[in-house]
């Protein structure tokens, strides 16, 4: 969404997931899907970047801006989420995320075996007094997460967040 951190409708399309499908002998059934995307927020959740079931080299695209296979910007925003820039790949830097506590009220709405791609609705919760840089408590974030697989792997992760004011339910309209 216009405003939301890290929004670039350039970079969405710039760095959008394929489109086509991919070859058979490429394919892993819904289950290995569903646990490749789950693999993802499990090591979000145990601080635990082994845990990912990906392709060296993944990539991550939050809300339209690239965050792997780069370096962090020169100038810090103070009020822009503490987003983990870095030079390797999706399942990188993981472990460092302490400001979430627990990725709850996981969906996978959709698991596509020809596409190679599963989707995930999850809400991150914070734990309590962890401050943004700018002093402000976390808001939790609800996240739409399109994770792109190859034999089972994680090859890219596409995702659109919300931080959800104080007074949002704690759920995702699920």
């Amino acid at each position: 969404r216009e405003g939301d951190s890290l929004f670039s409708a350039e970079g969405a399309l710039k760095d959008a997931p394929p489109e086509a499908p991919i070859p058979p002998g490429q394919r892993a059934p819904r289950a290995a899907l569903k646990a490749a995307a789950n693999s993802y927020f499990q090591a979000i959740q145990d601080k635990n970047d082994d845990l990912v079931i990906r392709e060296p080299g993944c990539v991550r695209v939050e809300s339209g801006t690239k965050v792997t296979q780069r370096r962090p910007p020169a100038v810090a925003d103070p009020n822009a989420p503490a987003v983990e820039f870095h030079d390797s790949d999706c399942g990188t830097g993981l472990s460092a995320m302490r400001q979430i506590d627990q990725v709850v009220l996981r969906r996978f709405p959709v698991l596509d075996e020809e596409a190679g791609v599963a989707v995930g609705v999850v809400l991150f919760t914070r734990p309590p007094g962890v401050l943004r840089p700018n002093g402000e408590p976390w808001p939790r974030n609800l996240l739409s997460e399109v994770f792109t697989t190859r034999g089972g792997k994680i090859t890219g992760i596409y995702a659109a967040m919300h931080y959800l004011p104080k007074e949002a339910p704690t759920a995702t309209g699920w």
